[in-house]
């Protein structure tokens, strides 16, 4: 039994035949207040999720107003161990720079050049940016090619089938370029399941603007608050609240906690 419904402020998603019922679930939701716990939510799926934004995701008269579910990759959707902050700290450590892991983190989410531009910057140092981007990527593609360790979160095509299944449509966008992205999904379980996906070098502005979304809707056929926006970073927030997302929930397994 799947059962999505709405009621007052909240969306529930219950499923009670799961291959994982033991485990907790976890999220936090942008613009509200979500159940907190030490394992991602695909193991459940019985998160209360509350929003704030949009009253008529609330109103208990419809029963689903969503249509889209857009996923990020890497910390959302795909198993992240510093993947992708080591890779940017390794090309920009062949210029001298150090960056702390603090220092990436605050700036996943976004397109990667922007993320080394701002890098450069606090450090006070001149880089050719495309070149250094241009080395992240290949480190990126040669690691999400060969690492045996690469695979989604655990749970997520479980999720992906659950609301695919209710008839939602699935998408993904991301940071990374097309040529990153191509090769991260051809390593999931889930790629035959996505209808669509977006990469940060296909649209005029990357996260936090809402440009991936509005492009998504467009092609998708939806409306931008028809959208559930999820992710693992504040630009994943930044970027669901900015597209008016009728929902934007923020997943706390990734590379930021709910603080």
């Amino acid at each position: 039994e799947i059962r999505l419904s709405l009621v007052g402020s909240e969306m529930c998603i219950r499923d009670r035949h799961l291959p994982h019922p033991s485990h907790a679930s976890v999220l936090a939701v942008a613009g509200g207040r979500g159940r907190v716990g030490p394992q991602p939510f695909w193991h459940r799926y019985d998160p209360f999720v509350r929003s704030d934004r949009t009253p008529e995701i609330g109103d208990s008269d419809q029963r689903m107003k969503s249509k889209l579910v857009v996923f990020d990759l890497a910390g959302t959707t795909v198993r992240d161990t510093n993947t992708v902050g080591g890779a940017l700290q390794a090309a920009l450590a062949e210029i001298g720079v150090v960056a702390s892991v603090a220092e990436v983190n605050a700036v996943m989410g976004i397109p990667k050049p922007v993320a080394i531009a701002q890098i450069l910057a606090a450090h006070g140092t001149a880089g050719d940016v495309n070149t250094i981007h241009a080395r992240f990527q290949s480190l990126m593609i040669e690691i999400y090619r060969t690492d045996p360790g690469i695979d989604e979160i655990e749970g997520a095509t479980d999720v992906m089938q659950i609301l695919k299944a209710t008839g939602l449509k699935i998408a993904v966008d991301t940071g990374f370029d097309r040529a990153i992205t191509d090769v991260v999904i051809g390593r999931m379980p889930w790629r035959d399941l996505i209808d669509d996906s977006i990469a940060s070098d296909e649209v005029a502005h990357g996260r936090p603007a809402p440009d991936m979304l509005f492009a998504l809707a467009e092609r998708q056929g939806v409306a931008p608050s028809e959208i559930v926006k999820v992710g693992d970073t504040p630009s994943d927030i930044q970027e669901g609240r900015a597209a008016g997302a009728g929902l934007v929930v923020g997943v706390l397994y990734g590379t930021h906690t709910r603080e």
